[in-house]
């Protein structure tokens, strides 16, 4: 008998049968979409496809965001919606992770391949650390972690998107891309929300109301080559618990109960693929989902100041009540197929004897014997599991109606109890400390904003966050040398010598970062200004500023065309060494605007009266 490793993805997951890399170039269709996007439209937010605009780097076809605008080659757009989000723990480790387009390993000295199972993701077996090995945080208790980690993030963002709404209220003149800015800050909010989402859906799939063995943290595996495959072997192993499409504990059945933890109401239970029928089959189960669901996305819509059009319901989350859920031994039992003893019987012999698949895995620096001897422990420890589970319904202290088993623990006749591990590895709440210190989540919104150190991964998602969505972080990028970035982009947008898609990628990021500096009018001081983005900001480490007078380019509707256009003509490259602040007395104003309209006279002739070109750096 074959052992091929059954699916661990809570609800249904959909990226058209891709993984890794592939992945992030896809819209994911899923039930966890479909919880989150029905949410999001309770609250006021329609689950609208767009594309998401990154400056990437390395050869054609990569979809990684760059940390370094200098390294910029092309401009990529990437498909999403807001509620896809919802499916991201299935595909990628972090936001962060897929703005890098999954193209490299956050896990260190491991290939993209072990990471993300890019060869063989759907059907035919799992073989990487994210959906196998470290899939243990989509199962209780260690599910309420992760949703905890990413809601405060959630919160963190959105408390940000207040805060620039706030500033920019008190700015001089309407500008487009003020009301802009707040929006990407509010969908990232929203993203990781989605990740939170997927976590607590997670938990009231009924496939997931157990302790399945293992970490989350790598560090807690890996000593040896061979702990891969331990990794993976304990995946499957969950996998076979966690059931199926047409077997429990996912599919329904009779014995698929689960207790709310909150009294001694036993509920019918069902989970993955099943989501169509939860509320006309399971609608306590449906209830629970929903008022857990919508409390926590109504914490995170109030918390934003509504850009995107939002508004809570007023829904608060339940806390622990939403992840106290256990499936009862009656249950795990079913799960076995030793729910009695003929069925028993036929379990453990299944067990005792099943083969483990290893072809589509890398496992070079393994022999072998190390494979057999695995293999071997791995079976001796499924059948002492399948026993303890079906020996223990002759022990009044295991009923059908109790859910210890789902804790990972037997109960002796006697007040002890013996703990149910697998292959070395204790029942997952054992480990869900490590959560909240995960290197491969998404870091602090403090680490990316830069008033928190971190190192190593956390610190290179944190770049990959403020580059990804650098339009969601203006207060950021304005506290830098924006003014040197704006020049130095569009130098490169100019540069005869760089390919014409790598010169457009370049104009492009030095309008979308001058749209931050961009000021309307002629001078500091001078009538008709319209306040830039950063000058609500007072920290800034720059006074320059990028001022286009009005009227000079009738063709260009938005701050981005404007400033687009300044960074093609290049004709301020002048006074853009002259530092223009309001607050400087020493700068004459007069002279840098004769110098500005000299320039313009010379450039009209040349350019035979393209007037869209008449700009200015400050």
């Amino acid at each position: 008998m074959l052992l091929v490793v059954n699916v661990l993805l809570g609800w249904d997951s959909e990226a058209n049968g891709k993984a890794g890399a592939e992945a992030t170039g896809e819209v994911w269709t899923s039930e966890h979409r479909d919880i989150y996007a029905a949410a999001l439209a309770a609250d006021g937010i329609t689950d609208t496809q767009g594309m998401l605009t990154l400056f990437a780097g390395g050869t054609t076809g990569t979809r990684a965001t760059v940390t370094d605008w200098a390294a910029v080659v092309q401009r990529v757009e990437r498909p999403y919606s807001p509620a896809m989000f919802a499916d991201l723990p299935d595909f990628s480790f972090s936001v962060a992770n897929w703005l890098d387009g999954n193209e490299r390993c956050p896990l260190t000295g491991w290939s993209t391949d072990s990471c993300y199972d890019a060869d063989s993701f759907f059907f035919t077996g799992l073989t990487g650390w994210l959906v196998a090995g470290l899939n243990s945080s989509h199962f209780l208790p260690q599910a309420r972690s992760a949703w905890s980690v990413y809601h405060t993030l959630a919160l963190d963002t959105a408390a940000r998107c207040k805060e620039l709404d706030t500033a920019f209220a008190g700015l001089e003149g309407s500008d487009d891309v003020r009301a802009t800015l707040v929006k990407r800050c509010e969908l990232e909010a929203l993203m990781f929300e989605g990740v939170a989402q997927h976590y607590q859906q997670d938990a009231w799939s009924s496939g997931h109301m157990w302790q399945r063995w293992g970490s989350a943290d790598i560090q807690d595996w890996v000593g040896q080559p061979i702990d891969f495959a331990r990794s993976l072997l304990v995946g499957s192993l969950a996998g076979f618990v966690h059931g199926t499409e047409s077997r429990p504990l996912c599919a329904p059945a009779p014995e698929v109960l689960f207790s709310t933890g909150d009294s001694s109401m036993l509920v019918a239970g069902m989970g993955d693929m099943h989501l169509g029928e939860l509320a006309g089959s399971s609608p306590v189960q449906a209830g629970l989902l929903n008022t857990c669901v919508m409390g926590s996305l109504d914490e995170v819509i109030a918390a934003l100041p509504g850009r995107l059009g939002g508004v809570s319901g007023g829904r608060t989350h339940p806390g622990a009540s939403c992840f106290n859920q256990r499936v009862t031994n009656g249950a795990l039992r079913a799960s076995m197929m030793v729910a009695d003893q003929w069925k028993s019987a036929i379990a453990l012999r299944y067990f005792a004897r099943y083969k483990i698949d290893w072809s589509g895995i890398d496992l070079a620096s393994v022999t072998e014997a190390e494979r057999d001897e695995l293999s071997s422990r791995a079976r001796l420890d499924m059948v002492r599991w399948a026993n303890a589970v079906s020996a223990a319904r002759f022990s009044p202290a295991n009923p059908d109606t109790g859910t210890n088993l789902a804790d990972g623990k037997l109960l002796h006749d006697d007040g002890s109890s013996s703990e149910l591990t697998m292959l070395g590895m204790r029942p997952n709440g054992a480990y869900e400390s490590r959560i909240r210190s995960l290197a491969t989540y998404d870091p602090s919104v403090a680490a990316v904003m830069g008033r928190q150190d971190v190192l190593g991964e956390q610190a290179s998602a944190a770049k990959r966050l403020r580059y990804g969505l650098y339009e969601a972080y203006p207060d950021y990028w304005c506290a830098q040398d924006l003014a040197g970035e704006i020049q130095r982009a569009a130098e490169r947008c100019r540069d005869p010598h760089l390919p014409g898609d790598t010169r457009t990628a370049h104009c492009q990021v030095c309008a979308g970062l001058g749209t931050f500096n961009r000021r309307e009018g002629y001078g500091p001081d001078q009538p008709g200004e319209v306040d830039a983005v950063c000058d609500a900001f007072t920290d800034t480490f720059s006074a320059r500023r990028l001022y286009l007078p009005p009227g000079l380019a009738p063709g260009a509707l938005t701050s981005a065309k404007k400033v687009e256009a300044w960074c093609r003509a290049g004709c301020a490259t002048r006074l853009s060494m002259v530092t223009v602040n309001a607050a400087d007395a020493s700068v004459n104003g007069d002279a840098v605007l004769t110098d500005y309209f000299n320039m313009l006279q010379a450039k009209l002739i040349a350019w035979n009266s393209r007037s869209s070109y008449y700009y200015s750096i400050g």
